[in-house]
């Protein structure tokens, strides 16, 4: 099921895709045009290139060049996207001045967050503003750094850009409003490392044996996907359509429990060592979950012989040794039909195995998908995790649905290469 749908308070378009994709909605696009300023920024419509403009690029247009030769990062180079368009959102800068210093003079945890209809809204600068920041956590190494880097994309801002000269000559800016722009900078700094999501497009190469891979396009800040907790073994997937992100559900979620996500360590994919120290030192925390709590094994280690199989009234494992029709769980003495178990799940796995050669060719359609939901859910119901097969229809599920989004399909590996190679060209003239 689709649990969100959520479009960003901003996002910003990787740099080694300015010359393929569209600066404003990220399509893929081979008749790309130009900004009317500069020759960094491509569009694929004139519709684009005027919103871009209205939104944006009047201000970034002569920004960018200094950024890239500076090597800003990206978390950089959203921050600057989140000042330009925040700032934007309020009548004057004095009265986006007011507004932040009146967040910042401290609201009760609810008004912070939510507006007088009680409603959370994601399009609400102030939302992007309270994301934690974790500046207690860090040392004073990283804050110098990260306080050095907001000086010189304020000095950027204030020499190579119109952002402080394009307002009204009858508008005054507060006595410290630089100052002000430097601080959410720093802030935004702090949030967004913890806090960003990725803008993903899915590539199905022929020459790589038609296999789907994910890249990341771009970055985006979204409020309400920033409140979605971690865990190494997720319940939820994130794919991009634009630079809107839909997140859907990929197990059954129980009434009342909490919605998880990864960010970015799968127990499938690394060690628990490495993914507690991979969290502990980019989001501050140990992780818990139950993958980490019960250390599950990475995927090549994961049992694919001999299930776990689920009592269907108390949810616990049955005993490994299944005698006879029917098998007592000893947990809460009631009795499982284990054989009609075993002829559901292996009648449902034969079907499973041939929509998953038509789910890797690309030639499924919604019928497929729906009938490797409903085997994920009787693996669900009647077998332990972690458990290969299940991995698999999770991962299969997740292709297709990546091919809703932002797809892309290269058929001859050569075109790819000779649209890197212009992009070189065009870069390094």
């Amino acid at each position: 099921d689709v649990l969100a749908v959520e479009e960003p308070f901003a996002s910003v378009l990787l740099p080694q895709f300015y010359y393929t994709h569209c600066y404003n909605c990220y399509l893929r696009c081979c008749t790309l045009l130009p900004c009317h300023y500069c020759s960094m920024v491509m569009y694929c419509s004139e519709s684009c290139r005027k919103a871009s403009w209205e939104k944006n690029h009047c201000v970034d247009c002569t920004l960018l060049p200094y950024l890239h030769k500076q090597d800003s990062n990206t978390i950089e180079m959203l921050a600057v996207r989140i000042i330009i368009m925040a700032s934007r959102d309020y009548k004057s800068p004095a009265e986006f001045y007011r507004q932040v210093k009146s967040w910042k003079a401290g609201d009760s945890a609810r008004e912070s967050t939510f507006d007088e209809n009680g409603q959370y809204i994601s399009q609400d600068y102030k939302n992007i503003y309270n994301i934690v920041t974790n500046t207690e956590k860090r040392s004073v190494a990283d804050l110098f750094k990260r306080a050095v880097t907001a000086a010189r994309i304020l000095q950027c801002f204030e020499n190579k850009s119109n952002f402080f000269t394009s307002f009204s000559p009858n508008e005054l800016l507060p006595s410290d409003f630089k100052l002000f722009i430097g601080g959410l900078l720093l802030r935004h700094l702090q949030n967004l490392p913890c806090n960003a999501h990725e803008v993903s497009e899915a590539l199905r190469c022929e020459s790589d044996g038609d296999v789907l891979k994910c890249v990341e396009i771009g970055a985006a800040a979204y409020a309400t996907m920033s409140l979605v907790n971690h865990s190494c073994e997720p319940n939820v997937v994130r794919h991009s359509y634009r630079d809107t992100v839909v997140l859907r559900a990929i197990r059954l979620i129980k009434k009342g429990e909490q919605v998880l996500d990864n960010y970015g360590y799968h127990y499938a994919l690394h060690e628990k060592e490495e993914r507690q120290s991979h969290l502990k030192d980019q989001y501050y925390f140990i992780c818990d979950c139950e993958a980490c709590h019960d250390d599950w094994p990475t995927y090549f280690n994961l049992n694919s012989d001999k299930p776990t199989y689920k009592c269907q009234i108390c949810g616990f494992s049955l005993p490994a040794q299944l005698v006879g029709e029917d098998v007592i769980c000893e947990h809460c003495k009631c009795s499982n039909n284990i054989k009609e178990i075993l002829t559901l799940l292996n009648e449902s796995s034969k079907d499973y195995d041939r929509h998953l050669i038509s789910v890797l060719s690309g030639s499924h359609d919604n019928a497929v998908v729906q009938q490797m939901i409903e085997h994920l859910e009787k693996l669900d119901q009647y077998i332990k995790r972690p458990w290969q097969e299940y991995n698999n229809c999770q991962e299969a599920i997740k292709q297709c649905y990546m091919k809703l989004g932002n797809y892309y399909e290269i058929w001859q590996m050569i075109q790819f290469k000779m649209e890197q190679q212009m992009v070189m060209f065009l870069k390094l003239n």
